[in-house]
């Protein structure tokens, strides 16, 4: 049982019933963190999702860096200074792509960033990307130097 044996009465079914998707919203739990923050377990505890075996992308627990988790699952991996975007295998479900990047405009909604320049995504010009559509979707503009999300004013 480990720590369940130390829980209150009721704590542990109420644990569970989060779990299983019996209460709150079925919205998929989207979380942002700093790609070295202890709470992300990837790099760690856990292998980065490749997309194969010839994958070699390097993925960093490196300050700067941010990883998208939608339900447990890493989606997205915006490298340090944030201009380019590494998709993960999960990202290939539309619904889960829609929701990593809702988290990843986050960023900048939430004041962690002032501005927001994707110019590359997977090793390729965010422009000629498949992803630039989804991109403009979430709210990037296009620029002179990629696709911006900047602050509401």
């Amino acid at each position: 049982l480990g720590a369940a044996q130390f829980a209150l009465a009721g704590a542990l079914d109420r644990l569970r019933a989060v779990r299983d998707g019996e209460e709150g919203s079925q919205a998929p739990a989207v979380y942002v963190l700093a790609a070295a923050d202890p709470a992300n377990p990837y790099g760690a505890a856990l292998s980065w999702p490749r997309r194969g075996d010839d994958d070699r992308r390097p993925f960093q627990r490196a300050g700067g860096a941010y990883v998208v988790i939608v339900d447990g699952v890493a989606a997205l991996y915006l490298e340090r200074g944030g201009a380019t975007l590494q998709t993960l295998p999960a990202a290939d479900d539309p619904n889960i792509a829609e929701a990593a990047l809702g988290g990843l405009t986050s960023l900048v909604g939430s004041g962690r960033f002032r501005e927001m320049v994707i110019r590359k995504v997977d090793s390729v010009a965010v422009a000629d990307s498949p992803w630039r559509d989804r991109l403009l979707e979430a709210g990037f503009i296009a620029g002179y130097r990629g696709l911006t999300l900047r602050q509401a004013r």
